[in-house]
């Protein structure tokens, strides 16, 4: 299972919150078959916190499974949450705005995110 994220293809962004990443359109894959998800945030709403899972998958460390908490609400958690959890979270006073990634060919590698601290 592998994970992608993709920016609309509009390029559009929000200066209020710096947002280009936003809103996230989540794609877990199968065989030749994707689920796609997309994550529309409210207007106060902000990233606190992503976690999920990683491991070996297709001889490669990979991410296994992935969940995005919000000061609303909790998205996911998308695939198999199995091998060992990670748990990115915002500082006090801070909001996740962004994120990036190491791939292999086709599969998610590694995560990381961009931070905002707020007004």
């Amino acid at each position: 299972m592998g994970w992608t994220w993709r920016q609309p293809s509009n390029g559009e962004q929000s200066s209020k919150s710096l947002r280009p990443y936003l809103p996230l359109i989540h794609a877990a894959c199968i065989s030749s078959s994707c689920t796609c998800v997309q994550i529309d945030l409210g207007d106060a709403e902000v990233v606190r916190e992503v976690s999920g899972t990683y491991g070996m998958f297709e001889g490669a460390t990979t991410l296994t499974s992935i969940r995005i908490l919000t000061s609303s609400r909790t998205w996911g958690p998308w695939g198999i949450e199995d091998g060992t959890r990670f748990c990115i979270t915002a500082p006090i006073g801070s909001s996740i705005v962004g994120f990036y990634g190491r791939s292999t060919s086709r599969l998610v590698a590694a995560i990381g995110v961009y931070l905002r601290q707020q007004l």
